[in-house]
């Protein structure tokens, strides 16, 4: 009996021992996996005891801090990786991170420099436990690399910066023409608010008599064409039409996807009006010019004879306007013995007007007169002619 009893003691002993083996067992697995799935969604931890003062970091957290895999894990050696702008913050959330009276749970956000360096966005996410009389015995969280958000917020703080202080209205729209953003240029170029705009469709802003342009848009939106410096004309609230400069990008989803468009529109009156004024300006200098020329040629040259005459041409299909007057069959003429106001007109106005060049010969045959400039800015001259 007394064996009996003996083998019985020592049976449940080992089966205890078995127990707890099995239990370490199953705890170490939990940890290993736990530590994997961490890893695998490129999470660190970390772990601090508060009575031993013991700070352990995993491999992956030791990754996210820049730090050798060997080197002690320490606060020290943490702050010194910080960021100098976020370094008395975190120290002030490590100092003040165990209130007493609950346990914590907190988050905050800081950036690393790392060996060669980069800078790294950080969160921490993590709790401290107390025990029952209030005070930390232990604090453990996550680390994880937030990097490209955070890189993709300040690009769009960016972007939005550029937009609210842009001088050209920004709007973006569905592809069914409904506007979604409306930024304060465009509030003060058409009059409308944003709160009258968005919903509403961009023909609004659109003259009846050019509703067209919206489906060429559109078209060449679905062809996944981008419309750069298209020059049109607008409508503002108050009824009146503006000249318009419309720059016109697909926008897409993450997939890829036209979803919308983005239209910046530039007012232009004053360039157009400018330009007007240069055109009429070139205008006069070359009808100053030819009034100049036949007034000569009816006291000298060859419209002073009924058989004299003048030929006049001009060319601007390509880059470059040409014009140019030609005497014949006149009495022969000389140059002038000395400058006047007539030719300052003839060879040095319609030059300085137009930016171009003035040729002017006295051959015995007659005058010959020729402009040079490009096209574009005598192009108006041209169809008026």
């Amino acid at each position: 009996m007394g064996i009996q009893r003996h083998n019985h003691k020592s049976t449940g002993v080992s089966f205890r021992h078995a127990e707890q083996r099995t239990l370490l067992r199953e705890a170490w697995r939990g940890e290993e996996r736990l530590r994997l799935s961490l890893e695998a969604a490129g999470l660190g931890y970390w772990d601090f005891d508060f009575r031993s003062g013991t700070l352990v970091w995993s491999e992956q957290a030791r990754k996210l801090f820049g730090v050798e895999p060997t080197a002690p894990a320490s606060m020290a050696l943490l702050l010194s990786r910080v960021h100098p702008e976020d370094r008395p913050r975190l120290e002030e959330h490590i100092a003040h991170g165990a209130p007493p009276e609950a346990d914590h749970v907190y988050h905050t956000e800081f950036r690393v420099v790392v060996q060669n360096g980069a800078i790294r966005w950080l969160d921490d996410q993590g709790r401290v436990e107390m025990n029952t009389e209030g005070m930390p015995v232990r604090a453990f969280g996550v680390i994880r690399d937030i990097t490209a958000r955070k890189n993709a917020e300040e690009a769009q703080s960016h972007l939005a910066a550029i937009v609210t202080s842009s001088a050209d209205a920004i709007i973006g729209k569905t592809l069914d023409g409904i506007i979604t953003t409306w930024n304060e240029a465009a509030e003060r170029m058409f009059g409308y608010s944003a709160s009258e705009m968005i919903g509403q469709s961009i023909r609004r802003l659109i003259p009846a008599d050019r509703q067209a342009e919206e489906d060429m848009i559109l078209a060449r939106l679905a062809q996944i064409e981008s419309i750069e410096h298209f020059e049109t004309v607008r409508l503002a609230k108050d009824g009146q039409t503006f000249d318009a400069s419309v720059t016109i990008s697909p926008v897409r989803d993450v997939e890829g996807r036209i979803i919308g468009a983005a239209k910046i529109i530039r007012d232009i009156t004053e360039r157009k009006q400018m330009e007007q004024r240069l055109q009429l300006a070139a205008a006069q200098a070359i009808g100053l010019a030819l009034h100049e020329l036949a007034t000569n040629a009816g006291k000298h040259g060859a419209l002073s004879t009924d058989a004299g005459r003048v030929d006049i041409f001009w060319d601007g299909d390509g880059d470059t306007f040409t014009m140019s007057w030609n005497e014949r069959d006149g009495p022969p003429v000389s140059a002038p013995q000395r400058r006047g106001f007539g030719t300052m007109v003839i060879e040095e106005m319609a030059a300085r007007s137009l930016d171009g060049k003035v040729d002017l010969h006295y051959a015995l045959r007659g005058v010959t007169w020729r402009l040079t400039c490009p096209a574009a800015n005598a192009q108006e001259r041209q169809e008026d002619r």
